[in-house]
């Protein structure tokens, strides 16, 4: 953010590959090795990570000068809690979820407030689906601490683990770096293809839930 630089950043050992400016100016190596050296430590302050849409706009306002964009984001969600807002129940799943919990022990990890949780578990009818939910998880800094958390609550090992989520640094790259199992949710069907699975929607994991 102080530089108002764009990192290119290899997901996988998080180091730099490229910078460039926020016109698409390439920066010198030598320019910003001086700054950034070994992999890159997102504090959301001096460097911020792109994981999913809501960031976007979060870098893009510090980008033209406003300082705390979190009243925005604040009223966006009380929008989305609004009958002009349409949240999109998945058919099946919450019947999916608990089949699967008579058998697994289902953890939700987010980085959504208490209220916001909540409401939302309420809103897409999944109150009571979870054995345990864990918020402002300050995911993907806290990520792997949380799973390692996690796991000895439940006394379960890394092979018995699996992580399942639609932001590919804060749920995948930490599971797979801990040698846990993943499954990434690509809604654009990208590139991207690590993990153990990529589905492009949770609706193509509901059947096998319980079948698990």
């Amino acid at each position: 953010m102080q530089n108002d630089w764009v990192l290119d950043v290899d997901p996988f050992t998080g180091n730099i590959e490229r910078v460039v400016t926020w016109e698409g100016e390439k920066v010198a190596d030598s320019t910003w090795r001086e700054i950034h050296e070994g992999p890159v430590e997102y504090d959301f302050d001096q460097v911020i990570a792109i994981g999913d849409g809501w960031w976007l706009p979060n870098v893009a306002a510090r980008h033209y000068g406003v300082k705390d964009p979190q009243p925005a984001y604040h009223k966006t969600k009380e929008f989305m809690a609004t009958d002009a807002f349409t949240l999109s129940v998945i058919e099946g799943l919450r019947e999916g979820l608990l089949s699967l919990k008579e058998k697994k022990s289902i953890v939700l990890l987010t980085n959504s407030t208490d209220d916001d949780v909540e409401r939302l578990l309420k809103l897409l009818h999944l109150e009571g689906v979870f054995h345990e939910v864990v918020t402002n998880a300050m995911k993907p800094q806290e990520t792997r601490a949380h799973f390692i958390s996690i796991m000895k609550r439940y006394n379960v090992t890394t092979e018995q683990t699996l992580s399942i989520g639609d932001n590919y640094l804060n749920e995948i790259i930490p599971a797979k770096a801990e040698g846990m199992k993943a499954i990434y949710i690509d809604l654009d069907n990208g590139a991207v293809a690590y993990g153990d699975r990529k589905v492009t929607s949770v609706s193509e994991l509901i059947e096998e839930m319980k079948e698990v």
